[in-house]
């Protein structure tokens, strides 16, 4: 696969949605009832913080339909964002590579 073959890839922050932060939380606190009033007691703060599921789906919806969207890049807020210094480790790049590559000629090969 390359630039010809048109495929674009975007690592991005989803955002920190209301709405799937808290059901997310509310399955993983079930157990715990202390966690989980407590949760509850502070959502109004939570909200201050938190951006709605609209505004969170932004940076997809942009790198998915924007012709300004650069492949390759780390997007936050629908702009390019510094990543982690994580993303700089070139051993785990290149196997992040070949397994996805391998991945897409089973996919391919299977179609």
């Amino acid at each position: 696969f390359g630039e010809s073959d048109n495929i674009k890839a975007y690592a991005l922050h989803p955002g920190s949605a209301v709405g799937t932060y808290s059901n997310v939380a509310d399955k993983g606190f079930a157990g715990s009832p202390v966690i989980n009033f407590l949760r509850k007691l502070g959502a109004p703060i939570e909200r201050l913080f938190m951006t709605t599921v609209e505004e969170g789906a932004q940076t997809q919806i942009y790198c998915a339909t924007s012709p300004d969207a650069t492949s390759g890049h780390y997007y936050q807020n629908c702009a390019v964002h510094g990543a982690s210094s994580d993303t700089q480790d070139a051993k785990a790049a290149a196997r992040l590579w070949e397994e996805t590559a391998g991945w897409l000629d089973k996919v391919s090969a299977g179609a």
